[in-house]
Protein backbone atom coordinates (compact mmCIF):
# COMPACT_ATOMS: atom_id res chain seq x y z
CA UNK A 1 0.00 0.00 0.00
CA UNK A 2 2.73 2.17 0.99
CA UNK A 3 4.38 1.84 -1.68
CA UNK A 4 1.31 2.04 -4.04
CA UNK A 5 1.01 5.33 -2.41
CA UNK A 6 4.37 6.51 -2.83
CA UNK A 7 4.33 5.67 -6.79
CA UNK A 8 1.13 7.64 -7.19
CA UNK A 9 2.79 10.85 -5.44
CA UNK A 10 5.50 10.62 -8.23
CA UNK A 11 3.73 10.07 -10.76
CA UNK A 12 1.71 13.59 -9.80
CA UNK A 13 5.03 15.21 -8.98
CA UNK A 14 6.13 14.61 -12.35
CA UNK A 15 3.01 15.37 -14.50
CA UNK A 16 4.47 18.82 -15.70
CA UNK A 17 8.07 19.27 -16.80
CA UNK A 18 9.75 22.18 -15.49
CA UNK A 19 11.57 24.55 -17.89
CA UNK A 20 14.39 25.58 -16.58
CA UNK A 21 16.71 28.76 -17.63
CA UNK A 22 20.11 29.29 -16.80
CA UNK A 23 23.20 30.67 -18.26
CA UNK A 24 26.62 29.08 -19.48
CA UNK A 25 28.31 28.92 -15.95
CA UNK A 26 29.93 25.79 -15.40
CA UNK A 27 30.28 23.82 -13.40
CA UNK A 28 27.13 25.41 -11.54
CA UNK A 29 25.68 24.61 -15.02
CA UNK A 30 25.68 24.70 -18.65
CA UNK A 31 26.13 22.54 -21.97
CA UNK A 32 29.00 19.92 -21.85
CA UNK A 33 29.10 17.78 -25.32
CA UNK A 34 25.71 19.34 -26.69
CA UNK A 35 24.29 17.98 -23.29
CA UNK A 36 22.80 19.88 -20.00
CA UNK A 37 25.45 19.35 -16.89
CA UNK A 38 27.10 21.06 -14.17
CA UNK A 39 26.34 20.87 -10.53
CA UNK A 40 22.54 22.42 -10.30
CA UNK A 41 21.78 20.09 -13.18
CA UNK A 42 23.04 17.07 -11.65
CA UNK A 43 20.96 18.18 -8.33
CA UNK A 44 18.01 18.52 -9.91
CA UNK A 45 18.05 15.62 -12.17
CA UNK A 46 18.66 13.88 -8.80
CA UNK A 47 15.91 15.47 -7.45
CA UNK A 48 13.57 14.51 -10.41
CA UNK A 49 14.82 10.83 -8.77
CA UNK A 50 13.17 12.02 -5.51
CA UNK A 51 9.56 12.43 -6.63
CA UNK A 52 10.27 16.35 -8.18
CA UNK A 53 9.37 17.42 -11.62
CA UNK A 54 11.45 16.29 -15.11
CA UNK A 55 13.51 19.21 -15.43
CA UNK A 56 14.08 20.85 -19.08
CA UNK A 57 17.41 22.87 -19.39
CA UNK A 58 17.93 25.94 -22.00
CA UNK A 59 21.10 27.92 -21.78
CA UNK A 60 20.53 29.74 -25.00
CA UNK A 61 19.15 32.34 -23.67
CA UNK A 62 21.06 35.95 -22.60
CA UNK A 63 21.35 36.04 -18.26
CA UNK A 64 19.43 39.46 -17.81
CA UNK A 65 16.71 38.51 -20.58
CA UNK A 66 16.31 35.00 -18.54
CA UNK A 67 15.88 37.03 -15.34
CA UNK A 68 12.97 38.82 -17.52
CA UNK A 69 11.52 35.50 -18.52
CA UNK A 70 10.69 33.74 -15.57
CA UNK A 71 8.56 37.33 -14.32
CA UNK A 72 6.43 37.17 -18.19
CA UNK A 73 6.21 33.36 -18.06
CA UNK A 74 5.53 32.02 -14.33
CA UNK A 75 6.55 28.63 -15.21
CA UNK A 76 9.66 28.91 -16.17
CA UNK A 77 12.21 28.29 -13.11
CA UNK A 78 16.04 29.21 -13.20
CA UNK A 79 19.47 28.82 -11.70
CA UNK A 80 21.93 29.26 -10.59
CA UNK A 81 20.18 31.87 -9.13
CA UNK A 82 21.75 33.73 -6.28
CA UNK A 83 19.66 34.75 -3.51
CA UNK A 84 20.30 38.27 -2.49
CA UNK A 85 18.58 41.24 -0.58
CA UNK A 86 18.20 43.35 -3.72
CA UNK A 87 15.96 39.98 -5.22
CA UNK A 88 14.41 38.59 -2.07
CA UNK A 89 10.45 39.85 -2.64
CA UNK A 90 10.82 39.39 -6.73
CA UNK A 91 11.41 35.72 -6.71
CA UNK A 92 9.75 32.27 -5.46
CA UNK A 93 13.05 30.73 -3.84
CA UNK A 94 12.47 27.04 -5.03
CA UNK A 95 15.01 25.19 -3.55
CA UNK A 96 18.67 25.79 -1.83
CA UNK A 97 20.80 24.03 -3.50
CA UNK A 98 24.34 24.76 -2.25
CA UNK A 99 26.86 27.95 -1.31
CA UNK A 100 29.57 29.36 -2.61
CA UNK A 101 31.60 32.32 -2.08
CA UNK A 102 32.50 35.13 -4.24
CA UNK A 103 36.04 36.40 -5.24
CA UNK A 104 38.68 38.68 -6.89
CA UNK A 105 41.00 36.93 -8.89
CA UNK A 106 44.19 37.65 -10.37
CA UNK A 107 46.88 35.84 -12.24
CA UNK A 108 51.05 37.18 -12.53
CA UNK A 109 51.04 39.89 -9.49
CA UNK A 110 53.46 39.93 -7.75
CA UNK A 111 51.27 39.21 -4.44
CA UNK A 112 47.72 38.20 -4.51
CA UNK A 113 45.59 40.73 -3.62
CA UNK A 114 44.43 41.29 0.08
CA UNK A 115 41.84 43.46 0.09
CA UNK A 116 38.58 45.27 -1.88
CA UNK A 117 40.66 48.70 -2.18
CA UNK A 118 43.46 47.14 -3.63
CA UNK A 119 40.82 46.52 -6.52
CA UNK A 120 38.68 48.71 -7.24
CA UNK A 121 40.52 50.81 -9.76
CA UNK A 122 41.65 47.60 -11.69
CA UNK A 123 40.09 46.85 -14.80
CA UNK A 124 37.92 44.22 -13.43
CA UNK A 125 35.54 41.24 -15.66
CA UNK A 126 32.44 40.74 -14.49
CA UNK A 127 28.80 39.02 -15.77
CA UNK A 128 26.52 41.19 -16.72
CA UNK A 129 23.17 40.82 -14.79
CA UNK A 130 25.25 38.67 -11.88
CA UNK A 131 23.89 39.06 -8.65
CA UNK A 132 27.59 40.47 -7.52
CA UNK A 133 27.39 43.49 -10.22
CA UNK A 134 25.38 45.69 -7.58
CA UNK A 135 27.77 44.80 -4.69
CA UNK A 136 30.99 45.24 -6.87
CA UNK A 137 29.40 48.94 -7.71
CA UNK A 138 28.57 49.45 -4.13
CA UNK A 139 32.12 48.84 -2.81
CA UNK A 140 33.72 51.23 -5.74
CA UNK A 141 34.87 49.11 -8.24
CA UNK A 142 35.26 52.17 -10.83
CA UNK A 143 36.66 50.01 -14.20
CA UNK A 144 34.17 46.96 -14.06
CA UNK A 145 33.74 45.22 -17.52
CA UNK A 146 30.22 43.11 -18.71
CA UNK A 147 30.85 40.27 -20.64
CA UNK A 148 27.59 37.50 -21.46
CA UNK A 149 29.67 34.83 -20.42
CA UNK A 150 32.37 33.98 -17.51
CA UNK A 151 34.38 32.14 -20.10
CA UNK A 152 35.41 35.10 -22.08
CA UNK A 153 36.59 36.54 -18.59
CA UNK A 154 38.58 34.06 -18.63
CA UNK A 155 39.70 34.06 -21.88
CA UNK A 156 40.48 37.83 -21.18
CA UNK A 157 42.35 37.31 -17.82
CA UNK A 158 44.54 34.40 -19.22
CA UNK A 159 45.56 36.79 -21.94
CA UNK A 160 46.13 39.79 -20.20
CA UNK A 161 43.36 41.80 -21.28
CA UNK A 162 42.16 42.15 -17.59
CA UNK A 163 43.76 43.25 -14.40
CA UNK A 164 40.98 41.18 -12.46
CA UNK A 165 38.25 39.07 -12.37
CA UNK A 166 35.19 38.66 -9.94
CA UNK A 167 34.13 35.25 -10.17
CA UNK A 168 32.20 32.55 -8.13
CA UNK A 169 33.90 29.85 -6.12
CA UNK A 170 34.17 26.42 -7.92
CA UNK A 171 33.83 28.51 -11.87
CA UNK A 172 37.06 30.04 -11.54
CA UNK A 173 39.15 27.66 -11.77
CA UNK A 174 37.32 25.35 -13.98
CA UNK A 175 36.68 27.91 -16.68
CA UNK A 176 40.40 29.04 -16.65
CA UNK A 177 41.28 25.13 -17.06
CA UNK A 178 38.90 25.63 -20.34
CA UNK A 179 40.70 28.31 -22.12
CA UNK A 180 44.22 26.68 -21.56
CA UNK A 181 45.30 28.37 -18.31
CA UNK A 182 47.31 27.20 -15.49
CA UNK A 183 44.25 26.95 -12.51
CA UNK A 184 47.48 26.77 -10.15
CA UNK A 185 48.33 30.28 -10.84
CA UNK A 186 45.17 31.66 -10.17
CA UNK A 187 45.74 34.23 -7.22
CA UNK A 188 42.80 34.26 -4.53
CA UNK A 189 41.33 37.76 -3.44
CA UNK A 190 39.51 39.17 -0.93
CA UNK A 191 36.08 37.92 -0.99
CA UNK A 192 32.86 40.00 -1.76
CA UNK A 193 30.77 39.72 1.13
CA UNK A 194 29.66 36.87 2.85
CA UNK A 195 28.72 33.13 1.95
CA UNK A 196 26.11 33.40 -0.52
CA UNK A 197 23.33 30.71 -1.86
CA UNK A 198 22.61 29.40 -5.24
CA UNK A 199 18.72 28.55 -5.26
CA UNK A 200 16.48 27.36 -8.19
CA UNK A 201 14.18 30.02 -8.38
CA UNK A 202 10.74 31.56 -10.26
CA UNK A 203 8.72 34.55 -10.22
CA UNK A 204 6.16 34.31 -7.24
CA UNK A 205 3.02 32.94 -9.28
CA UNK A 206 5.15 29.67 -10.09
CA UNK A 207 2.99 27.25 -8.64
CA UNK A 208 3.02 25.84 -5.11
CA UNK A 209 2.60 22.45 -5.86
CA UNK A 210 5.14 22.33 -8.25
CA UNK A 211 7.48 24.30 -5.99
CA UNK A 212 7.25 21.83 -2.92
CA UNK A 213 7.92 18.88 -5.21
CA UNK A 214 10.89 20.70 -5.69
CA UNK A 215 11.84 21.64 -2.25
CA UNK A 216 10.67 18.17 -0.71
CA UNK A 217 13.09 16.23 -3.02
CA UNK A 218 16.46 18.16 -2.78
CA UNK A 219 15.44 18.25 1.16
CA UNK A 220 15.43 14.16 1.24
CA UNK A 221 18.54 14.86 -0.88
CA UNK A 222 20.05 17.01 0.94
CA UNK A 223 18.97 14.82 4.53
CA UNK A 224 20.55 11.64 3.09
CA UNK A 225 23.96 14.09 2.15
CA UNK A 226 23.33 13.26 -1.53
CA UNK A 227 23.76 16.57 -1.88
CA UNK A 228 26.94 16.80 -0.40
CA UNK A 229 28.41 14.01 -2.42
CA UNK A 230 26.91 15.70 -5.96
CA UNK A 231 29.23 18.84 -4.40
CA UNK A 232 32.57 16.91 -4.03
CA UNK A 233 32.40 15.53 -7.26
CA UNK A 234 33.22 19.40 -8.51
CA UNK A 235 36.11 20.48 -5.86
Amino acid sequence: MVGTLLSLFTTIAQASDVKVLGNESMPYCGLVEGKPAGLAVDMLNAATREGAPRFEFDFTIPWTRAQLLVHEQPTLAIIPFTRTAEREKNYKWIADLFSFTNRVVTVGRATPLKTIEEAVDLETGILNGSAFVPIATELGFKKLRFVTTDLINAKKLAAGHLDAWIISQYQERYLYAQVGGDPAKLQMGPALGETRHIYIAADLKFPDAEAKAIYDAVERLRAKGELEKILQTYR
